[in-house]
């Protein structure tokens, strides 16, 4: 068996490559060349998860922490002795209120009746606008229902 002849130029070209001789060195060189890449692209990758994963802080975030000095635990022990000082003091006026003599007495079914007169004349007030007199319905008022329209009229004091 003879071995074969290499043409010139492909002896050229490959005296020109800058490549180890032997194919178990250029294979080893390009799998470490491939390892270092995919170092690089997982260090990268998980630079990147930690820059994501960090909260961006607002800059009005940072002033109102930068004046405080006390710990959170602090803080909250403090606010728990102002609430709770708040707390003494609105019992104070309370037990002060119960040294007072008047008592106002109100009259439940005036309430009613003021109610009463109030809704019908919105109810009449939006049935003149549409079709007078059409509507045959006439809804029931539960207890409840009047019993919370005390409380909004009483609430602005009507």
């Amino acid at each position: 068996m003879s071995s074969p002849r290499i043409n010139k130029v492909s002896e050229q070209i490959v005296a020109n490559m800058d490549r180890p001789a032997k194919v178990e060195e250029r294979l080893f060189c390009e799998a470490q060349k491939a390892k270092l890449a995919q170092q690089k692209r997982e260090k990268e990758a998980e630079e990147d998860a930690k820059r994501i994963s960090r909260p961006e802080i607002l800059e009005a975030s940072r002033l109102i922490v930068q004046g405080r000095t006390e710990d959170v635990v602090e803080r909250l022990l403090k606010y728990q002795k102002e609430h709770n000082k708040k707390q003494k003091e609105l019992i104070g006026k309370v037990n002060q209120d119960k040294d007072c003599t008047f008592i106002p007495r109100i009259n439940s079914e005036m309430n009613k009746e003021l109610l009463l007169r109030k809704a019908q004349r919105s109810q009449t007030s939006i049935r003149s606008k549409v079709e007078p007199e059409s509507y045959t319905f006439k809804p029931k008022i539960e207890e409840n229902s009047i019993k919370l329209a005390e409380k909004l009229v009483n609430s602005y004091n009507i």
